[in-house]
């Protein structure tokens, strides 16, 4: 044997200890992630449907799928948890695995109240530190942020 392979073989026997010491470590009691969430709120002028349309096809283009949708909300998510576990830091934010609802209500005939509940969607056994949290804080920033800007009205909609 080499040795490049001798060193090989014992570093992929060792492998899947580590692994399992790294999990072991960096997760709570129960085995699920501590979920990280944020809320937003803010007013933007059109109507409860107009502004929920806005948002929901800004989101789509940037990858979000909608689980479900209503007259006056919907259930989105954003990002891949498979990417997350594979890239960690240098996951892009908004490619973080997260979840967001998004709940319009009219507050009179030409502005909307957008109500915005994002959380964080990692997978069992993700790495739970404060690196996560600091990765899942410019998530938050950047979705929010993406969805506010969706949520206002283009100079041809406004009344």
């Amino acid at each position: 044997m080499g040795p490049v392979l001798g060193a090989v073989i014992p570093l992929m026997l060792l492998t899947p200890f580590i692994i399992w010491m790294f999990v072991k470590w960096n997760r709570n009691p129960e085995g699920a992630v501590a979920l990280r969430t944020r809320s937003d709120t803010w007013s933007t002028p059109g109507t409860p449907n107009e502004v929920l349309t806005r948002i929901i096809d800004r989101a789509r283009d940037r990858r979000a799928f909608v689980e479900f949708r209503s007259d006056h909300a919907a259930d989105m998510g954003i990002g891949s948890q498979t990417m997350f576990r594979l890239w960690g830091f240098l996951t892009p934010s908004l490619s973080i695995p997260t979840r967001f609802r998004i709940a319009v209500r009219p507050l009179d005939e030409w502005q909307t109240e957008v109500s915005v509940e994002a959380q964080s969607d990692p997978g069992w056994y993700a790495a739970d530190n404060r690196l996560v949290d600091r990765i899942y804080a410019r998530a938050f920033t950047a979705i929010l942020g993406m969805l506010r800007e969706a949520s206002k009205a283009s100079a041809s909609t406004s009344p």
